[in-house]
């Protein structure tokens, strides 16, 4: 969007070494702002300065395996030097599925 960012739309993550395709998916977005310069030599540089984020209609789908172990464990793990700036989520859902129970929850 000239002058104020960039958007980008189907957004999907997904953990390879889930076999299930429907528990593969971490997380998708619809669609997320990023406010930046918009300047083609700014984006072309790779130099690309992101101050805010804004986030539409997020599901992050968290599952607990039957050995207890969560699939989003390893990616929580803070890291030093981590950036940060505004976030702001809209719309957000989470799937919460549960193999040792055999039970989904879901929250908007």
């Amino acid at each position: 969007v000239e002058g104020e960012g960039l958007v980008i739309r189907g957004i999907e993550v997904a953990d390879p070494t889930i076999d299930d395709p429907e528990r593969r998916r971490v997380l998708t977005v619809d669609e997320a702002h990023l406010a930046c310069a918009t300047a083609l030599t700014d984006l072309a540089s790779g130099d690309v300065r992101v101050t805010s984020v804004r986030v539409q209609r997020p599901t992050l789908h968290v599952v607990r395996a039957a050995d207890g172990r969560w699939n989003l464990a390893d990616m929580l793990v803070g890291r030093p030097g981590g950036l940060a700036l505004p976030v702001r989520i809209d719309d957000a859902t989470i799937v919460v599925d549960d193999a040792g129970t055999r039970q989904r929850v879901t929250r908007n």
